[in-house]
């Protein structure tokens, strides 16, 4: 038996470091930025590309894309995110949490992708440049047809895995109440009272008067929503704050279709790897928030209400494979605590179902006006097609009714 080479360390260094140095930037090019979102995709930054002609230090040129984020600028967007300091969140989430759960992968050779994309640099805390998930062949699906059975069985495993790895941080004392952060649901503020208000109310407004594609008979569902309008905001906070805290994790907090971004397999509509983007919204609480807002928000429907069972389990196998993966020593939720946790929730489920979902999935680019919320009434704020198309009323028609048998509302 031939004896295996005996390789020089050094020179396999140094070949390392010529490869880099000559793939590094020797001088710009040029410079070209552009959107890198449509408008009605996210409403807390502004989200830009920018890919930059480079020139290397072995001649060769390459493009560059990186996404640049920054805050808002408009005066009535900032009074409605003041609340929020969005950036501050996300920034510590990229350089201290989510690298935490990169280490936890590094920890346990768990060679899967990461969830998330690579932060590069940051101005604290108003500017982020992060890698261009695009240039990996990740993208944005179209938010207005939903997620389908797919992509939605995707998503809660992947949000399976990453709340898992949230917990492990929990029990090493790595993720504290000083994370805790602020969740919009949970916390009854004038702009979120308005928001969720003002949403109720338009969309009662639309049963009770047969606006739109609603026909005649929907009045008192409509008057039931009406009757939500003062209550809802103090129930949604009650629900964030009381819950049983054997098994909290550090929530994303706005899971929707706007903030992931998918890899499919070649030639199919097939998903094979989700990305979450946006994580400007964290929260330590109940482990079902997350769930329940992308059920209601970016499922379709007519999908999740059959399939609820399918969905609720992919979750839970992948938490329950995920803790045991990385060695989690505490409880770890049964299937029935996942049923039952979800019930205790659907009062939030029909808050983001009627308020949020018609934003989400709306045909236009101009379904809210955050520039108004803390200032006008809700018909200045909300875009009244989005609670009257067709495809709305025709998907949310027998959730309303079963809302109503379940007491909700």
């Amino acid at each position: 038996m031939e004896k295996p080479v005996e390789l020089d360390t050094k020179w396999l260094g140094r070949l390392l470091k010529k490869h880099y140095k000559d793939e590094e930037p020797a001088d710009i090019i040029n410079v070209n930025v552009e959107p890198a979102v449509p408008k009605g995709e996210n409403y807390a930054s502004i989200v830009m590309r920018v890919k930059i002609n480079i020139l290397t230090h072995s001649g060769s040129r390459k493009t560059v894309s990186l996404i640049v984020k920054s805050a808002v600028t408009s005066e009535g967007a900032k009074e409605v995110f003041k609340e929020f300091p969005d950036f501050k969140y996300e920034t510590k989430m990229f350089i201290t949490t989510l690298k935490q759960m990169e280490a936890l992968m590094e920890e346990f050779e768990d060679k899967r992708d990461t969830l998330w994309a690579t932060l590069y640099g940051y101005e604290p805390y108003s500017i982020m440049v992060l890698e261009d998930l695009k240039e990996k062949n990740f993208a944005l699906i179209d938010r207005t047809g939903w997620q389908d059975l797919d992509h939605s069985l995707l998503v809660l495993r992947s949000l399976g895995r990453y709340h898992a790895m949230t917990k492990v941080l929990i029990g090493r004392g790595l993720i504290d109440q000083s994370d805790k952060g602020h969740y919009f649901a949970g916390v009854n503020s004038p702009v979120m009272t308005k928001l969720f208000n003002g949403g109720v109310h338009m969309l009662s407004k639309a049963l009770i008067n047969k606006l739109g594609s609603w026909p005649a008979g929907w009045e008192d569902i409509g008057k039931r929503i009406q009757k939500q309008k003062d209550v809802l905001c103090n129930t949604l906070e009650e629900l964030y704050i009381n819950y049983d805290k054997k098994f909290d994790v550090l929530n994303h907090g706005d899971v929707w279709s706007s903030n992931m971004m998918f890899k499919k397999m070649e030639y199919t509509n097939i998903p094979v790897a989700v990305k979450f983007v946006d994580y400007q919204t964290p929260n330590l609480g109940s482990f079902m928030w997350d769930v329940i807002y992308f059920l209601h928000t970016s499922v379709k429907p007519s999908i999740r209400r059959p399939n609820v069972e399918v969905l609720l389990k992919a979750y839970h196998e992948s938490l329950t494979d995920n803790l045991k993966f990385f060695k989690f020593q505490g409880d770890i939720p049964s299937f029935e605590d996942v049923k039952n946790e979800a019930s205790r929730l659907r009062p939030a489920a029909f808050a983001f179902f009627s308020v949020i979902m018609p934003i989400t999935v709306a045909s236009t680019n101009e379904a809210v006006d955050f520039d108004k919320i803390a200032t006008h009434p809700p018909e200045d704020v909300f875009n009244q097609e989005i609670f009257t198309e067709e495809k709305f009323v025709k998907e949310i028609a027998d959730d309303l009714k079963d809302f109503v048998k379940l007491g909700v509302i």
